[in-house]
Parts: C-alpha cells; structure tokens; sequence
C-alpha cells in the first residue's frame, strides 16, 4: 500500500496543483483549512514545528519555524518555494532524535493511509508537554455518510479521501503518551468532491464562500464539516 501511493503521488505532483485553481470550491476549502490550522495552532517564531505529509508544502508558510517531511520526492520538489528544511522521510519511521519539536502537525496524511505507527512517530517526536495536531476525514459527516454509502452500495469512492474515522476509531488509535484534550470540528465542504473537484466557476465559489461563512457555526450545519483536527498533548 505505502509503495503504491509514494508511486501515485510522485505521478500526482506535477497536477497537484489542480486542486488549488482560485475558482475552485475543492481550493476554498483547502485554503480555509490552512487558515484554521493555522490559528488553532497559532505556532510563535520560537517554537519548531514538525509537518508530517507535508506534500508541496501548503502549511509551511504559516509556521515561522517549521520542517516539512514527506514519502514522495517529487512533491518535496515542489515544496521547495517556501524556502524551508525538507526531509524525505517515512512517516512511520520519522529519522529525528525523540522530543525534537515543540509543535507535531500532519494534515492529510491520515486521510489516504490509516496508520497508528504514523502517530505513534508524531508522539514520540514531540517533547514532553508539546502539542500534536493531527487531521482526520469525519465520518460523523455528510461527506462521511457518502463515503461509506456508496462504498458499501458501488464500491466506489466519491470523495478525495480513502480513510474516514469516528471518533471511537481516533481514540483507539492513540498511544497513552498522548491526551487528547480537544477535537475541532473544520472543513465545512459540500460532498461527493470527486465530481466537482474540477468545476471553475468564480460565481458558484464566491455563493460557497458565502453560505460557508454565515452557517459554519450553526449547529445544524455542524455535519457539513468533514475534518476532525485532533489537539494532544504529550505526557510521557
């Protein structure tokens, strides 16, 4: 499974770039969970933050002190405008010394490879009394209910994930050393992202915009946000 997406993605980086068209809905969600990630975290210029899949490097412009690992050397290629340390790196086997970085991120990741190797590494990485942030597709969601739906119905996958994950399935993933001390729900998104993932259209993102922006905190709408950012502390 790892040396089958390391192949897809080092095909998948030169396109990469597709999934942030500015007229895209797929590239208003993208960025808007940059900007989430990235207050949530809120990283200061002393603390050293780890980004784990970090892909072409699209949360390393908002950590001042950060390190971008990723499988594929073909998106760390591309990564290579931030002007940051890359490493290519197995996230399952992450070649940094234990207690290295305040800050662990990974967003993503988890998301096409389901792995509690890959969190116990980010553990294990973070010293004692930092912080571990790890993104998780939801399947308490709409985008979630599809997924397993059509699954199940067509075997067919209509979403940009292949792993979705309740939160019982996140806890069980966890080592002890983490403690878990919020889930923030993010990623408001229409489903069935495959099918438009391509569509261009300023008008319809601009209405997406819009209507994301004055129902994101309406509890009916709460099952719209199909990520769970995980906030851990390290305690052992």
């Amino acid at each position: 499974m790892k040396a089958e997406l390391e192949e897809y993605y080092s095909r998948r980086a030169a396109t990469y770039h597709d999934l942030d068209v500015p007229a895209t809905i797929v590239a208003a969600v993208r960025r808007r969970g940059v900007a989430d990630h990235a207050v949530i975290i809120c990283a200061g210029e002393e603390q050293r933050v780890l980004d784990v899949g970090t892909g072409t490097g699209r949360f390393l412009a908002v950590f001042p002190r950060c390190v971008g690992v990723d499988l594929t050397e073909e998106m760390l290629r591309r990564a290579k405008v931030y002007n940051k340390p890359l490493v290519r790196a197995d996230a399952e086997h992450l070649p940094f010394r234990d207690e290295s970085f305040d800050v662990v991120h990974s967003a993503g990741l988890l998301g096409v490879y389901r792995s509690a190797k890959i969190i116990a590494e980010c553990a294990r990485v973070a010293k004692r009394g930092g912080k571990v942030y790890i993104s998780f597709p939801a399947r308490e969601s709409i985008s979630g209910f599809f997924f397993l739906l059509f699954k199940k119905l067509f075997n067919r996958n209509v979403t940009l994930l292949d792993e979705w994950y309740s939160l019982r399935e996140i806890h069980e993933l966890y080592p002890e050393s983490l403690k878990i001390v919020k889930v923030h729900r993010l990623g408001f998104e229409l489903p069935f992202q495959r099918w438009y993932k391509n569509l261009t259209s300023r008008r319809f993102t601009g209405l997406f915009l819009w209507l994301e922006e004055r129902l994101r905190e309406r509890r009916a709408f709460r099952y719209f946000k199909a990520r769970y950012l995980v906030e851990a502390v390290k305690v052992d």
